[in-house]
């Protein structure tokens, strides 16, 4: 994952899809389908990542396409990362979870 451009998540139904984060904490930009949950949750569209309508594949196809041939996109984007991570790895966030899982 450091050494891709960008990641790309294309999955139909997500929860909490781990990979995003573990890119984003690795500087790498995502592009991912706006799925119901999750993305949206990690990825500021044209901050640190790209969101793309749900199962729009053509859409994907040309975001993917764009993001290749402007790669200063990618590396603004790469700035912007790990900005908001800090809610992932706190205390408050694993208690949440915790609760949950009990």
């Amino acid at each position: 994952i450091r050494n891709a451009k960008f990641l790309v998540l294309c999955s139909k139904h997500e929860g909490m899809p781990m990979v995003i984060l573990e890119a984003l904490a690795m500087q790498t930009p995502v592009v991912s389908f706006n799925c119901k949950s999750g993305p949206s949750d990690m990825i500021k569209h044209n901050l640190n990542g790209i969101l793309v309508n749900d199962q729009d594949f053509d859409a994907l196809k040309d975001v993917l396409d764009h993001l290749v041939a402007n790669p200063e996109i990618i590396a603004k984007m790469e700035k912007y990362t790990s900005t908001d991570l800090e809610d992932y790895y706190s205390e408050k966030h694993f208690k949440y979870w915790k609760t949950i899982l009990e």
